[in-house]
């Protein structure tokens, strides 16, 4: 378990997650999350976002780019990534006409075998391999980008999509050596080096790649990281959109890197030329932050999360009574529930769909006393009151429809996943899961002089953050 600091920078990361999603990204889609190799967790979630840069703010056209890795077992590795594509400020493009831009999204699953892994006191090395699938196409990212732009009040961005659509398969390598110059661990300061190179293939003819030097400080729980990355791009002349994100992605860039437990931090800024610069955030999960099995669970919990594609932020309290946190196999709690929507509901982004909605429910969090212990399944069942109206944007600005208000059931189902904490005290979880909501009634109501139907049941993933603590 770490210190309590931990628990400051997840309430750090709880709010980073709700600012605005101008995202730009450039780490190889399908590829392994890349780390310091002592850093990697048997679950890592990354969100990558130009928001998190220290050095400049560049668009390199990746508008979005999620992802998570996970150990099947302590040989196979599963990487799912999702990437948000655009082309759209034309004044550095010089080969493309000026009247060209678009979007295209991203979706990739790969599995790497870990072929080599040496762990000592001084040196870690790991050998990764791995094949997969890549697909472009549209899979809701203008949805996901402008209802997030709505919710926090930027510009929409419309960007019709092109023509392409494939999946390719993939294969990918992944060799990483990080050494510390002293074997003594129980020191307080430790230095080193880290090296690190990676590429991944495409049956398409596109090739990905990135090599790096970093040198490595660790102080007790503490890991800092700096130095070059070279990245390389070829073979995307598919269409302008890939070939526009190609060439900002590529060139020499500086890394710096910080961690402290399961957060870690990371930016990276382009230099001789280029002008890529991105930033990330990485929640990391292992083993070793299994809850004992003595725990029973925190009175309070507060959980801040996200939607997708269903864009919606969502604050969630629950309080469990000591007698409910007594069972052996389950832990229960009452649920109050608060969520806000900003969904498109239109191709032309002119129209969208605002919502609020309360719920009390019951949640029961599933215990296991086995060493996968860190990873709890929860399911949670709740009603409440929904409200729905349609607001206007670009020839609709300014106007609204009458609201559309009514009763809602939901149910939530996932898995809460240990990062820190401290036994009977504290706990930090990340989130993933899925909610479904079901109005009892739909209605209608007039915008543009047209009827539309509200209150109509509908999903989404979500992601999150959740906190437990006792006074």
């Amino acid at each position: 378990m770490h210190s309590p600091f931990v628990l400051f920078s997840s309430l750090a990361f709880s709010f980073l997650l709700s600012q605005p999603t101008l995202i730009y990204a450039n780490d190889i889609p399908g590829m392994a999350i890349i780390q310091p190799p002592t850093l990697q967790g048997k679950l890592q979630f990354q969100l990558s976002n130009d928001y998190f840069t220290v050095l400049s703010n560049q668009d390199d056209y990746r508008t979005q780019q999620i992802s998570l890795s996970g150990y099947v077992n302590e040989k196979w590795l599963l990487v799912v990534d999702q990437s948000l594509l655009t082309a759209r400020d034309q004044r550095e493009i010089k080969t493309t006409p000026t009247n060209n831009k678009g979007r295209l999204d991203q979706l990739s699953a790969s599995l790497a075998y870990r072929a080599y892994f040496k762990h000592t006191k001084t040196n870690t090395e790991q050998l990764l391999i791995g094949f997969g699938v890549r697909s472009v196409g549209d899979f809701n990212g203008s949805k996901i980008q402008n209802g997030a732009h709505k919710l926090f009040r930027n510009k929409t961005l419309n960007l019709p999509y092109v023509s392409t659509k494939q999946t390719d398969g993939v294969i990918l390598i992944r060799a990483s050596k990080q050494h510390y110059f002293t074997n003594n661990i129980q020191s307080n300061w430790r230095h080193g080096y880290w090296l690190d190179g990676a590429t991944l293939f495409s049956s398409d003819g596109q090739s990905d790649g990135t090599v790096g030097l970093y040198g490595v400080t660790q102080y007790d729980d503490l890991n800092f990281w700096s130095g070059l990355r070279f990245d390389w791009r070829n073979g995307y002349n598919q269409d302008y959109v890939q070939q526009t994100v190609a060439r900002q992605e590529q060139g020499i860039a500086i890394a710096i890197g910080i961690s402290l437990g399961p957060i870690r931090w990371e930016t990276i800024q382009g230099i001789a030329g280029s002008n890529n610069s991105f930033g990330r955030i990485v929640l990391t999960a292992t083993s070793e932050t299994q809850v004992n099995s003595d725990f029973k669970g925190s009175q309070f919990s507060y959980q801040f999360s996200m939607f997708s594609p269903y864009v919606t932020v969502q604050s969630q309290f629950r309080w469990s009574a000591p007698s409910w946190r007594s069972k052996n196999l389950a832990r229960y709690s009452i649920v109050f529930d608060y969520r806000y929507a900003t969904p498109v509901i239109d191709k032309n982004l002119t129209q969208f769909e605002i919502s609020n909605q309360s719920i009390i429910g019951v949640e029961a969090l599933l215990i296991s006393k086995s060493k996968n212990s860190w990873v709890l399944p929860y399911l949670m069942v709740g009603i409440g009151t929904r409200t729905e109206y349609i607001e206007g944007k670009e020839m609709f600005d300014d106007q609204q429809s009458n609201n559309a208000t009514g009763t809602v059931v939901v149910s939530d189902a996932g898995l809460r996943i240990q990062l820190a904490g401290k036994t009977n005290s504290w706990l930090v979880q990340l989130q993933l899961g899925y909610t479904f909501w079901q109005p009892l009634q739909t209605k209608k109501v007039l915008f543009n002089g047209q009827q539309t139907t509200l209150l109509k049941s509908n999903s989404s993933s979500v992601i999150g953050v959740n906190f437990q603590f006792d006074f």
